[in-house]
């Protein structure tokens, strides 16, 4: 029988690989096979070390927040140190971003193994792993079952789950009992997700709420903010710098028809698509639109240009910090919305769509103290922008606003650990 988590992942998985080689690239690691030198080196650990998954670029920043944290906190007097950690994504720009960091303890990275029996016990026999960290909600059936059946603990940090993926996984009934089992400890955003954890069948007393680990992730410090705007050619009183990041396909075209409609002379616009193999239909659709625009990757560049393609990974956090206003994607469209915290913490007025599952609670509190602005729409999201650029007070305001709220709300990485600790050998 073929296992659903492979069902579920093979079409996407499929697709992607036709378009992009980067998803064909480093078959062997999602068939279960760890680079010759990481398996070496754990092969020399005197400790087993924890699995970390981070699904992509996001999650793979959390995972750093974390690592980083435990790292430099130290254990309660008379505990052992902290283990050595392997960390796996399963995206191409997640794995990327992975093998980007250095941090203590950190033993190497290498692609999430596709879900399916045979790749993840081969994984599994190479990292022997103390304890298996899901950063945020993934749940892979083969990989949990065999996790639960060598005693593997699988804990969940800074989790989440929506009301869409709670049936889907009550829907699923038996074939999800036993990988939930395997489910130690769920470190949840909020009671909203504890609870739908909980009716899925993670028995309550496994089930406690931490807070959201991205409120410690985001800095507010704009550290390095000026060479950073000289890099991308901004010259501070030249004008407005609006960024709209992580917007996924059908967003674009609202968001230039906006930025069109706006009539602040001068404004410049960074535009940040989610996903990198969406770059070049972004940059098809700016040319077709006759917007003169230059990409990241060119920078410096001389030119007339209004739009700044961000065709990078890993800078879009740092570039809210340089914008007088920021639309926070994937919520005009039915995605569930992005990090809204990030432009928040720099206080930058946020604007977002009507579609924020992903990000409820933030949404709500944002609204609620004048720090975010929801808006329905290109003719909406030009005027709310039109307003802001207008209006410094209003903006001033706003931003302060939106600092704050995440000045109050950090501290979920360090319940985190200390609920965690107990688990990692």
């Amino acid at each position: 029988m073929v296992p659903v988590g492979v069902i579920a992942a093979a079409p996407a998985y499929l697709i992607r690989s036709i378009g992009h080689p980067e998803y064909r690239a480093h078959l062997a690691e999602r068939r279960g096979r760890l680079p010759v030198d990481l398996s070496e080196r754990l092969g020399r650990l005197g400790r087993r070390p924890v699995w970390v998954q981070a699904v992509s670029v996001g999650e793979v920043f959390l995972a750093r927040t974390l690592l980083t944290a435990m790292a430099v906190s130290g254990e309660p007097e008379g505990a052992s140190p902290p283990p050595p950690f392997v960390l796996s994504s399963t995206t191409p720009a997640g794995r990327q971003a992975a093998a980007s960091l250095t941090i203590d303890g950190l033993q190497g990275v290498f692609h999430f193994p596709i879900d399916w029996p045979p790749f993840v016990r081969r994984a599994l026999d190479t990292v022997r792993p103390a304890a298996y960290i899901s950063v945020e909600t993934e749940i892979w059936p083969a990989l949990l079952a065999e996790c639960g059946r060598r005693g593997v603990p699988v804990l969940i940090v800074n989790g989440r789950i929506s009301e869409r993926s709670r049936a889907w996984y009550r829907r699923l009934g038996r074939l999800m009992r036993e990988p939930l089992s395997a489910v130690r400890l769920a470190c949840m955003q909020s009671e909203e997700d504890a609870a739908r954890l909980r009716s899925v069948g993670v028995p309550a007393d496994r089930v406690v709420v931490t807070g959201n680990m991205k409120f410690d992730a985001a800095p507010c410090l704009d550290e390095g903010a000026d060479e950073l705007r000289a890099l991308f050619g901004l010259t501070p009183g030249e004008g407005p710098l609006v960024v709209a990041g992580s917007t996924s396909a059908g967003e674009e075209v609202q968001v230039l028809d906006a930025f069109e409609m706006i009539g602040v002379k001068g404004t410049t616009l960074i535009l940040a698509p989610r996903h990198r193999e969406r770059f070049e239909e972004v940059a098809r659709l700016l040319a077709g639109r006759g917007i003169p625009f230059v990409r990241r990757s060119e920078l410096p560049s001389a030119g007339p240009r209004r739009v700044i393609l961000l065709d990078s990974i890993g800078e879009l956090a740092r570039v809210y910090g340089l914008a007088d206003a920021a639309f926070v994607g994937g919520s005009l469209v039915r995605r569930g919305g992005q990090n809204l915290i990030e432009p928040a913490a720099r206080g930058v007025p946020v604007l977002f769509g009507p579609h924020t599952e992903n990000f409820a609670p933030v949404a709500e509190a944002m609204s609620a103290v004048g720090a975010g602005f929801r808006v329905r729409g290109a003719r909406e999201l030009a005027a709310a922008l039109r307003l802001l650029l207008a209006d410094s007070g209003l903006r001033n305001r706003a931003g302060s606003a939106g600092r704050a709220l995440i000045e109050a709300h950090r501290g979920a990485t360090r319940r985190t650990i200390d609920h965690i600790r107990p688990f990692l050998g």
